[in-house]
């Protein structure tokens, strides 16, 4: 059936009425996730493991000083045992970190992971998206508040160096 001109251009207000939007949306968020999450981890990785390298190779003999190999070799060691990790990004202990960047960035991948989920879910349904959003937030500000008390932890989270 050959139709005319003006209905052969699709908008999107009658491709609603027909059904194609909402299995083609479906489709679509889900490509654009995977995507979205791909393009950040090729987009971090190649930094990273040149930093990760760096700490693990090369800083050591970069820098002179009193007390400098103290904190490089240890630094050094921990990087050396927890790369594997920190490359799949889900190096998120703060006891295993080599340096400040090996644990910001893995950090800063999942939470780009949490918010594109968190994005999904309002796009998919707006009520329910918001409302999982409003449960993340409050449990966010809780959960640190209550493990502070409850282990007696200080409030600034001092690093010790030297």
């Amino acid at each position: 059936m050959h139709l005319p001109a003006e209905d052969q251009t699709s908008n999107s207000l009658s491709d609603r009425r027909r059904g194609w939007y909402s299995s083609s949306h479906r489709y679509h968020c889900g490509y654009i996730l995977r995507n979205i999450w791909s393009t950040s981890y090729q987009r971090l990785i190649g930094p990273f493991a040149v930093i990760i390298f760096y700490l693990i190779s090369v800083s050591k003999h970069t820098a002179s000083g009193p007390g400098w190999y103290l904190g490089v070799e240890e630094e050094t060691n921990v990087c050396a045992e927890s790369w594997p990790k920190s490359l799949l990004m889900i190096n998120t202990d703060i006891k295993y970190i080599c340096h400040a960047v090996t644990w910001y960035v893995p950090c800063d991948y999942q939470l780009a992971i949490l918010g594109t989920l968190l994005f999904y879910f309002y796009q998919k349904n707006r009520r329910l998206g918001f409302a999982i959003f409003a449960v993340v937030a409050v449990f966010s500000m809780v959960i640190p508040g209550v493990l502070t008390y409850w282990f007696r932890l200080p409030v600034v989270h001092f690093l010790d160096v030297g």
